[in-house]
């Protein structure tokens, strides 16, 4: 009997000291992957010409040359500058609210007109968007080397070449919603 209860405190013990190393495990482990997904986003938001390094090298194209780096991160920093410079649109959130409004009080008439007038703002707010983006990809584009051009589009094609321009002002995927 004495010895029955002797191990049952031993294995109350043993419990008890297995939850305290787990209770204290736990948090470092939750500290660890935080960190880990820290380190994650920083090493991906770090560099935007990474992409275009790669495909170089992958292509056997001379490297950037420091000048070209410099040329390529300005353009990248004016782009996404003058790309949150734009901001909210408070015509487009207006239109948008005018649209759902007349759709949940059953008004077609309203909702057809709403619609219409949002399309129209969407569709100026798309072409300044892709104004914005074409314009960055051309001037992208003429800081290669006409040699680094000639090896991506022999390597990746042409559509390759501006899906690589692209990466650059494009860090991580998004979805746009239109409506």
């Amino acid at each position: 009997m004495e010895s029955m209860r002797t191990q049952k405190k031993y294995l109350v013990l043993v419990f008890v000291i297995l939850g305290l190393c787990l209770g204290a495990a736990l948090p470092l482990s939750a500290q660890r992957r935080q960190g880990q997904r820290i380190a994650r986003a920083t090493q991906t938001a770090r560099d935007p010409l990474v992409s275009l390094r790669q495909v170089l090298n992958k292509a056997g194209a001379t490297a950037l040359s420091s000048a070209q780096e410099q040329q390529l991160n300005d353009l990248i920093t004016m782009f996404k500058s003058e790309r949150k410079a734009q901001g909210q649109d408070s015509a487009l959130q207006s239109a948008r609210k005018n649209y759902e409004t007349a759709i949940l009080t059953g008004d077609v008439a309203n909702a057809t007109n709403a619609a219409d007038e949002l399309a129209k703002l969407l569709s100026t707010r798309l072409s300044a968007r892709l104004e914005a983006n074409a314009s960055f990809r051309a001037k992208a584009y003429t800081v290669l080397q006409s040699d680094q051009v000639s090896a991506l589009e022999s390597s990746i094609g042409k559509d390759g070449l501006l899906r690589v321009l692209r990466s650059l002002i494009i860090t991580a995927p998004r979805y746009i919603t239109l409506i």
